[in-house]
């Protein structure tokens, strides 16, 4: 993982789902989707007693809580989740439209999800590399699932604060979208 979309992640984290915790007793509920991921960086931001976070993906890895049998069709209860996150993940599922519509079928009303993947960079195939989303396909991508694109946005490496821990790993251009489930 770039360092570019664990920063954005951080920002994000801060921004939009601390606030989400403010005043809340239960634990909320997050799904990192392809959460394999051998340094945890995202599971780390949400390593609280606020969270309860669920990395899926479809292998069993380090991070991985449940491992898919059908990457398309979860074992996840209908409504049941605060916030759904994905970084770096959706360039290597096929049919992502598919994804998009289990990311919202898992999500309560009022949940967020946020998608974070290139825009450009180069090939890296694990085990496919299928896409680059701009910013309009990302908003069509929620619009499809009856999301509602609260950013969608582009952002290259070099726009991005650096910082001395975490990797950078190339010229990236990653596009951000932030949805929420209004219904």
């Amino acid at each position: 993982m770039h360092g570019s979309s664990i920063r954005r992640m951080q920002r994000f984290v801060q921004k939009y789902a601390e606030p989400m915790t403010v005043g809340i007793m239960d634990k909320l509920t997050v799904v990192d989707v392809g959460a394999a991921d051998h340094d945890m960086y995202y599971k780390k931001m949400f390593d609280t007693e606020k969270w309860r976070y669920l990395g899926i993906d479809i292998a069993p890895e380090i991070n991985v809580d449940i491992v898919l049998k059908d990457m398309y069709a979860w074992p996840i209860t209908n409504n049941s989740v605060d916030l759904v996150i994905s970084g770096q993940a959706f360039e290597h599922i096929e049919f992502i439209w598919l994804t998009i519509v289990e990311i919202a079928r898992i999500m309560k009303p009022g949940a967020l999800c946020y998608i974070t993947a290139p825009a450009n960079g180069p090939i890296h195939r694990h085990p496919v590399d299928c896409w680059r989303i701009k910013p309009d396909g990302m908003s069509a991508l929620a619009k499809y699932a009856k999301l509602t694109p609260i950013v969608s946005e582009c952002r290259w490496e070099k726009d991005c604060d650096k910082a001395e821990d975490i990797p950078i790993w190339g010229d990236w251009e990653d596009v951000v979208l932030i949805a929420q489930k209004i219904q």
